[in-house]
């Protein structure tokens, strides 16, 4: 499998502790993946971090053994967290955690440096094999990861703009493609009008977009809407 770094973590021994960061911008999740975690026999969550600049500062200071981090991260877009993390901690095991489809921004992933890829609706057994298995000094390669690959998926295509977006702004992408005015897509999202226009804004930058038929006309060529609800409105 051709990638693009070399891989050269430190390999942690039967009975030693493998030291974790957990790096996701939703606590709630953040929190969950802790829990995982520390019911993992044998491993410790030594920093946890929201956002990019936090996760880099934890890894320099607490020198983890492995790093768990989601993509669009504040303070960084798309899978510069995954490469920032790899040229400055060789040494460091990365798992990437992400809502994305394994089969499109996983192959991205790991040609950026990641050592393996999970989906966010993975099982939380196959979370702690995930994390065995990089501790270990080996990339794991999830089922759909495997058949992907299989296939002959190209790794050395670079994932679609919105593989970089946060949870949050993927929502707030299909919410404007559908239609939703920004008041309705405040009140489905729970969060303020102004709170919308923010995230908007990041959605613009990110796709490289400037206008809503721009968005609507990204949404529907990446098949990020359910058929026959886009609109330009």
């Amino acid at each position: 499998m051709p990638l693009d770094w070399e891989y050269s973590p430190v390999i942690v021994t039967e009975g030693s502790e493998v030291r974790v960061l957990v790096a996701d911008d939703h606590p709630a999740i953040r929190r969950g993946m802790v829990d995982v975690v520390t019911g993992c026999p044998g491993f410790r969550v030594v920093a946890e971090a929201g956002s990019a600049d936090e996760a880099l500062s934890a890894a320099e200071r607490e020198k983890p053994h492995v790093a768990i981090t989601d993509l669009g991260m504040p303070g960084a877009q798309g899978l510069d967290l995954v490469r920032r993390l790899r040229q400055l901690h060789p040494q460091v095991a990365l798992l990437v955690f992400s809502q994305h489809r394994e089969e499109d921004t996983g192959l991205a992933c790991l040609k950026a440096g990641a050592s393996g890829y999970l989906n966010k609706g993975a099982a939380v057994e196959e979370i702690r094999i995930a994390l065995r298995t990089v501790a270990e000094g080996r990339r794991y390669l999830s089922p759909a990861l495997t058949e992907a690959l299989v296939d002959g998926a190209d790794l050395s295509a670079e994932a679609p703009p919105h593989h970089g977006l946060s949870e949050r702004e993927l929502q707030v992408l299909v919410g404007l493609a559908r239609g939703l005015r920004v008041a309705e897509l405040a009140s489905s999202l729970g969060i303020n009008p102004k709170t919308v226009h923010t995230y908007r804004a990041r959605v613009f930058d990110k796709l490289r977009v400037r206008t809503n038929v721009d968005l609507v006309l990204y949404a529907v060529e990446h098949d990020l809407l359910p058929k026959g609800r886009a609109s330009a409105g």
